[in-house]
C-alpha cells in the first residue's frame, strides 16, 4: 500500500526463526523496495534481535512471542528516516503500535497478528492503547493479518466456520468507526474477490490494511 511517497507492506512470514529462511525471506522483500514492512508470525525472540538486525541491515522494532509461535516486527528499509519516537506493545506478541514522522506527518503506526480463536480482546487492547496516545483520528493505520474476514460475503468461501469469528469481528468493526478508518484494499476493489489464505475448498482474505480515508490513495 502506498500513501503519498511512503510505501509499506504486510507479510505473514509463518515463522523466521529458521536462519535460511529468515535471510531469504529478507532478500526477498528488499526486492519489493518498499520503506516500511509490518511482519507477522515472525517467532521472534530477545536472544536473537542482534542477528537479525545485522540480517536486515536496517532497523527492526521488536515484539517477540516464542520461538514457535506469534512475535510482530516492523522493519524499517534503510531509504527511511521515519524519527520513531514511541513504541507500545502488548503481552502477548501479537501487536505494536509505532509514533512515527513520515513524509512530515506523524503517523500511528499499529501492525497486528490477531487470534485464531474468537478473541475480541485483542483489539480491544488495541483501541484502550491507541485512545491513551492523543492520536488524531487522520493519523492512524492498522495493518496485519487480522485472522478474521471483514465481510463474510466477499472474504470467504467454503464451509469453514474457523475463520469466522463473530465477536471479534464487532469489536473490529466498533474500533473502524471510532478511528474512522476504512479497508483500503476493498475501497480500490469494491466488486474484486481475493484471498490470503486458502485451503482445499475453502478460502478467506485475512490480511487488512485500515487508514484514514483522508490518507487514503486515490481509488
Amino acid at each position: 500500500m502506498v500513501s503519498g511517497e511512503i510505501s509499506v507492506a504486510s507479510y505473514n512470514c509463518n515463522g523466521l526463526a529458521d536462519n535460511k529462511k529468515r535471510r531469504s525471506v529478507f532478500t526477498w522483500i528488499k526486492e519489493k523496495e518498499y520503506n516500511i514492512y509490518c511482519l507477522q508470525e515472525t517467532h521472534s525472540t530477545i536472544s536473537g534481535e542482534v542477528l537479525w538486525k545485522k540480517d536486515w541491515g536496517s532497523e527492526i522494532y521488536f515484539y517477540h512471542g516464542q520461538r514457535n509461535s506469534k512475535g510482530v516486527m516492523v522493519l524499517i528499509n534503510s531509504n527511511l528516516d521515519p524519527n520513531v519516537q514511541i513504541v507500545q506493545t502488548d503481552h502477548q506478541g501479537r501487536w505494536i503500535i509505532l509514533n512515527m514522522l513520515l513524509d512530515n506527518k506523524q503517523i500511528w503506526l499499529i501492525n497486528l497478528y490477531g487470534p485464531n480463536n474468537d478473541d475480541p480482546s485483542v483489539f480491544e487492547n488495541i483501541y484502550k492503547n491507541v485512545s491513551t496516545l492523543q492520536a488524531t483520528l487522520d493519523s492512524i493505520i492498522m495493518v496485519g493479518d487480522f485472522n478474521t474476514v471483514l465481510n463474510t460475503s466477499m472474504d470467504w468461501k467454503g464451509n469453514n466456520t474457523t475463520n469466522y469469528h463473530p465477536q471479534a469481528l464487532k469489536e473490529i468493526m466498533n474500533v473502524m468507526d471510532i478511528l474512522k478508518l476504512v479497508d483500503i484494499w476493498r475501497l480500490k476493489y469494491p466488486d474484486l474477490v481475493r484471498y490470503t489464505w486458502q485451503r482445499l475448498n475453502q478460502a478467506s482474505r485475512l490480511d487488512y490494511f485500515l487508514m484514514p480515508f483522508s490518507l487514503a490513495p486515490k481509488v
